[in-house]
């Protein structure tokens, strides 16, 4: 028998899955219609990049990362030696990428989830490490096509409804979420 948070994990996990199969199609048409060159990707809070190593290997180009953890920028710097490596999302701008000529197709980013983790002191928005609406005005000022974000199951807490407000943010900024 069922508890009914683990129920209704299971019924926003098949929603989700659900609306990636029916966006599946229209991501198909949109790497067609990129070309060749593939469509252009912005990493935020890149890690060691593992989004961008599975983005490229579907045929995207990560055009920029942004990662704050020096050992991470270095593992970044090793593989992608010609990609730009921003180290901190706050300070980074929309501005600044145009100037260097990234206008990215899709935004992707595990933000931080020590605000929401199950093992952390689950502060949730009042925590300063909560950098979602960082990465939320990157991508209403860039405006990308797409946009993926990670994080931990905690961020759907019934305490916080983050994972609504997220979704809500999103579909604010115009995408369907």
């Amino acid at each position: 028998h069922a508890s009914s948070g683990a129920l209704r994990g299971r019924r926003v996990r098949r929603a989700l899955e659900l609306r990636i199969l029916r966006s599946a199609a229209a991501w198909r048409a949109a790497r067609m219609q990129a070309g060749a060159g593939g469509m252009i990707a912005l990493d935020l809070f890149s890690g060691i990049g593992g989004f961008a190593l599975g983005l490229e290997r579907v045929g995207f180009r990560t055009e920029a990362f942004c990662e704050i953890d020096p050992y991470c920028r270095a593992v970044l710097r090793k593989h992608w030696p010609e990609t730009p490596i921003y180290d901190d999302i706050r300070t980074l701008t929309a501005r600044s990428l145009r100037e260097r000529g990234i206008h990215p197709d899709i935004i992707c980013g595990g933000f931080p989830c020590q605000p929401w983790s199950l093992a952390g002191r689950r502060k949730g928005r009042d925590d300063d490490r909560d950098l979602w609406p960082e990465m939320l005005r990157i991508i209403r000022d860039c405006g990308p096509r797409w946009v993926i974000g990670e994080n931990v199951p905690g961020l759907d807490d019934k305490r916080f409804m983050a994972l609504d407000g997220v979704l809500a943010d999103l579909e604010n900024a115009g995408y369907q979420a």
